[in-house]
């Protein structure tokens, strides 16, 4: 719960009208002030003090020398009107202004009520502009003084202080600059700009090879020395560079170099470049194989695209035991000894393992050998097959639920996928059987963390064996949902203007956030009415 305490407020404005500037002594301020009380106009006799502060509240002058001498006016309509530093009050010094810059007027009023002084609030800043004009001429005149006493020259670089020194040689950055000299410096310069001699200067003819290398600055010799990127050159460049070449590009040179005949054997190795040896001997890979490659690669090889010493070959006997392992590539030796899972089978092999086989589809010798006497009933078991075999008919887990973390007295359930046939299902906490829990989904209900919480896993079994899950970890907090203030649990407000409560925050102990659920009572009342008013959140 959180409350909310109103205060009475008597709220002024204050207005400052200066007859005449400031010279050598200053004149009574005329001063008009407001004051209400509920929002209400005063109007009645009521007492004043006046005073007058800085930003620190320290007081620079007061109506009277005496703390309890109030001078009585009257306010008609919410208004008053009084003569700072006359109607026998002491008077202003003229220096108040000069030697401080932040002036606030405070008044403290009586309204004969019974409740005595009460001081109007917030102070009041005094910004008169013939007062502030008068100031700053007085200082003007100060440093006008000091500097007719400084004759040109008399103030050397050693008797500069160390950070006046220190900002007379900083470095000028960019952004120091105003915005009307980076533009003036980005600007374009056109010959107008230049001198008559620097024209004369650029219409000097430079005489080929009179500028050496020596000559250029760093930044030139950089600038000739670095490799041009792609990145470097304009539209125009990168489109000639990308253009097809056709022949009638080629000079009668290049025709004529064309046509020449290159005898085999005329071109070495040595006489290739690096890049021309690196592209021969690098690795092609199925990316760098255009589409019409890659589509000739992955088609169908018909019969007719084999030659006829093809069809010979494909044609001869290839006796048995010819081919021996070593003949074999490495990759064809691992596929032979490859374990072949079911994920790498198709669908129609697995349908086809999976199939009930009936008598139908076996052979003679099969139904022969089943009917001989040497087969009694029930004398094949799992355990005279091969465990190759074997594993084809046990169950197998497709899929287990997350461990969960849930609240006390919620409701919960876990669900374990398996395939296979004639499954039974048998549920267990922390390696206990559950009663009665034999279904592939546990349902909980009514959760309590010294009953239920624990490992929970699930057996499934058939004729062949049975798999276990892995365990699905079930955590239950106990701990009721929290809420929290954003504000103080107490506040004292300023009555007639707007109030915004800061609100709560709630979650439970897994860290939900509960903050849409939050109810909240008491948040509308009048803010010009004096009182307590009590928000509460639940």
């Amino acid at each position: 719960m959180k409350t909310k305490n109103m205060k009475l407020v008597c709220a002024s404005s204050v207005t400052f009208l200066f007859l005449t500037l400031f010279s050598y002594a200053s004149p009574p301020i005329p001063f008009s002030g407001k004051l209400s009380l509920n929002s209400q106009n005063f109007e009645g006799p009521a007492q004043f003090s006046f005073s007058i502060v800085d930003q620190n509240g320290t007081e620079h002058w007061r109506h009277s020398q005496d703390p309890e001498d109030l001078i009585e006016n009257y306010v008609s309509g919410g208004r008053y009107l009084v003569f700072l530093g006359g109607q026998g009050m002491q008077p202003i010094s003229p220096n108040l202004f000069l030697t401080h810059d932040s002036l606030f007027l405070r008044v403290s009023v009586d309204l004969l009520d019974g409740q005595g002084s009460r001081t109007l609030a917030p102070d009041q800043p005094i910004t008169s502009s013939p007062y502030a004009l008068a100031t700053e001429l007085s200082r003007l005149a100060e440093r006008a003084t000091l500097a007719d006493g400084v004759s040109d020259g008399a103030i050397s670089h050693n008797m500069l202080s160390e950070e006046i020194l220190a900002d007379l040689n900083r470095t000028i950055g960019h952004a120091q600059l105003s915005e009307d000299i980076l533009a003036d410096l980005g600007r374009t310069i056109t010959l107008s700009d230049l001198s008559q001699s620097v024209l004369v200067e650029l219409n000097n003819t430079v005489e080929n090879g009179t500028i050496s290398f020596d000559q250029l600055s760093p930044g030139v010799r950089a600038e000739l020395n670095r490799t041009i990127e792609r990145s470097n050159l304009s539209a125009d460049i990168l489109n000639d560079l990308n253009r097809t070449i056709t022949l009638s590009d080629f000079s009668p040179s290049v025709f004529v170099e064309l046509n020449n005949t290159v005898e085999n054997g005329a071109i070495s190795f040595d006489q290739l470049s690096p890049g021309v040896r690196a592209e021969l001997n690098r690795t092609i890979e199925r990316s760098n194989l255009s589409a019409d490659l890659l589509a000739d690669l992955n088609r169908t090889i018909t019969l007719s695209d084999f030659s006829p010493s093809v069809f010979v070959e494909l044609n001869n006997t290839v006796e048995n035991g010819a081919i021996s392992f070593d003949q074999l590539s490495p990759g064809v030796r691992a596929e032979l000894n490859r374990t072949i899972e079911r994920s790498n089978l198709s669908a129609d092999i697995l349908n086809d393992l999976n199939r009930t086989i009936s008598l139908s589809m076996l052979g003679q010798d099969v139904l022969n050998e089943i009917n001989s006497s040497s087969l009694s009933s029930g004398s094949i078991t799992s355990g005279s097959l091969d465990p190759n075999l074997t594993r084809y008919f046990l169950p197998e887990i497709t899929s287990v639920p997350p461990s969960l973390s849930i609240l006390q007295g919620d409701s919960t359930s876990l669900s374990v996928q398996a395939s296979g046939k004639f499954m039974t299902y048998q549920w267990y906490k922390n390696g206990v059987a559950i009663q009665g829990a034999i279904q592939p989904t546990l349902s909980l209900q009514d959760l309590n963390a010294s009953l239920n919480e624990g490992n929970y896993s699930l057996v499934v079994s058939n004729d062949w064996g049975s798999i276990t899950s892995q365990n699905v970890t079930l955590s239950i907090a106990t701990a009721l949902p929290t809420i929290a203030l954003n504000g103080a649990a107490s506040i004292t407000h300023e009555a007639g203007s707007p109030y915004v409560d800061a609100g709560s925050n709630a979650a439970d102990a897994l860290g939900n956030d509960l903050n849409g659920s939050i109810v909240v009572t008491g948040a509308n009342f009048n803010v010009s009415s004096v009182g307590q008013r009590t928000i509460s959140f639940s």
